[in-house]
């Protein structure tokens, strides 16, 4: 009986004889047996693998020196790959994914089979792990022209970084690449939000991983109400209304103590509404500072205006008596403004008259105003009144006179409305003797003649006197002077 082991070193059958002698009854006889000793199935493809990247294809094809050799493999699941056990005949391919930050290894187990015979092998892949940020791809926003920084971090020992950043509308800076951290400040050209985006490239282990980096560069607010207000007088209302392009954008303002300017200074939210005073007789500028505040930034703008000065206000002179008769007149004056034009007004109609002087002849109340270069109109005046109780000539001359010292029609007066100039007030009795003459207005007979009183008769009397426009008035008349 044979019992032993044969071991085939070869890839190949191998046939081994035995010679048996077989003897019986003395006799005898030869006889060989050949035994075939097929070969254990050997992997002739490397059992050493190059790592692989997660996510990407492990690629095996199994080979044998035997010919005839068929393979079968197993694969167990692994705790940080996301695949299932796998099993599969003859060549692996298929992707492994790395869930962790670390690299992990996978035992495959090929079972060969050839000529009846079974051999089992092992060997291993490393999954090297896709690198990812665990820094933020959503950084905090920033203001235009402050520095963004950015430090990106991975879990994955060993990584290395490089970035880049294109060019898009609404920042100024040209594209840009770099290494490591970012920090960089960017312009924003624009009234509304950019969002730059930066493409972060991670290389760990021979893996590379791309993941998007989404930049916030806020606007400057700027103001889109413009940069300067309207002239205004003294005393006229100054308003600006704050606008941004800028959605959201807040405004406050504050307003220094100017020279010239009686108002003390000032500070407010949003829009300008105030009535400033400017005591002097020059403009005067003044500036709002405005402080525009949206997404955090701020700005600080200069609003500049001019409050210019506003005249005095006028006071009327008449140059003459204001109780005149109809056809009679005054000049009215005011002080001369240098190249100021001037408003009169008649019971608040304007007569469009344009000088420091106004000639009127109507009753009424009469006011003025002046308006300087700078457009600015002074207060009115205090009114004038003007009066015209009579008719120029011989009106209403009396014909009786009582001169006996009570108080009441003891003097005759020559009544001539509107005489500039009296020629002669004289008066005669009935014998045609001149008791009484004067050429001054406003001076009366008392009925004596040498300090003697004359006696109870009608006398006649004699008035010639010159108007306004030149002309000789006369007239004469009777008067009864009684006791």
């Amino acid at each position: 009986m044979i019992n032993e082991t044969l071991v085939n070193t070869t890839t190949s059958p191998v046939v081994t004889t035995y010679t048996l002698t077989l003897t019986a009854n003395t006799c005898t006889n030869t006889q060989t047996v050949n035994v075939t000793v097929n070969p254990t199935p050997q992997l002739s493809s490397s059992l050493v693998t190059t790592p692989i990247c997660s996510n990407t294809n492990f690629a095996y094809a199994p080979t044998s020196a035997t010919s005839g050799t068929t393979f079968a493999w197993t694969r167990a699941s692994v705790a940080g790959i996301s695949n299932a056990a796998g099993t599969g005949f003859g060549s692996i391919n298929e992707a492994l994914v790395n869930t962790t930050a670390n690299p992990i290894t996978v035992n495959y187990v090929y079972v060969l089979s050839a000529n009846n015979c079974t051999n089992i092998q092992n060997f291993n892949v490393t999954v090297n792990p896709s690198p990812v940020l665990t820094s933020t791809l959503s950084p905090a926003g920033v203001c235009s022209n402050t520095a963004f920084a950015y430090a990106p971090t991975s879990a994955t020992t060993g990584t290395t970084i490089t970035w880049s950043r294109s060019a898009i509308a609404g920042i100024s800076n040209a594209a840009a690449t770099g290494t490591g951290s970012i920090n960089e400040t960017l312009i924003n050209t624009g009234s509304a939000t950019a969002s730059p985006k930066y493409l972060v490239t991670l290389t760990a282990n021979g893996c590379s991983n791309t993941q998007f980096v989404q930049a916030t560069i806020y606007p400057t607010p700027t103001l889109s109400s413009g940069l300067t207000i309207a002239p205004a007088c003294s005393g006229v209302e100054t308003n600006y209304t704050a606008a941004s392009a800028t959605a959201g954008t807040s405004f406050a303002w504050s307003r220094a103590a100017v020279a010239g300017i009686s108002n003390a200074a000032a500070t407010g939210t949003g829009n300008i509404k105030e009535t400033l005073t400017n005591t002097g007789t020059t403009p005067a500028s003044v500036n709002y500072v405005y402080t525009l505040t949206a997404n955090t930034c701020t700005n600080i703008q200069t609003v500049a205006t001019t409050i210019n000065p506003k005249p005095a206000t006028p006071i009327i002179t008449a140059l003459g008596p204001t109780t005149f008769c109809v056809e009679e007149s005054v000049d009215l004056q005011v002080a001369t403004v240098s190249g100021a034009t001037y408003n009169w007004y008649l019971n608040g109609s304007n007569l469009g008259v344009n000088a420091n002087t106004a000639t009127v002849n109507l009753e009424g109340d009469y006011t003025a105003t002046v308006t300087n270069t700078y457009g600015c109109t002074s207060a009115t005046s205090a009114a004038v009144s003007i009066t015209t109780p009579c008719s120029a000539g011989f009106a209403g001359m009396p014909t009786v006179f009582t001169p006996n010292g009570d108080g009441e029609n003891d003097m005759v007066y020559a009544v001539i409305p509107g005489i500039k100039e009296l020629k002669n007030f004289s008066i005669y009795n009935r014998w045609g003797n001149k008791v009484f003459d004067t050429q001054v207005l406003g001076t009366g007979w008392d009925g004596k003649f040498k300090d003697l009183e004359q006696p109870a008769d009608v006398y006649f009397w004699y008035v010639e006197g010159v108007d306004s426009k030149g002309n000789t008035l006369k007239k004469q008349g009777k008067i009864t002077l009684a006791r």
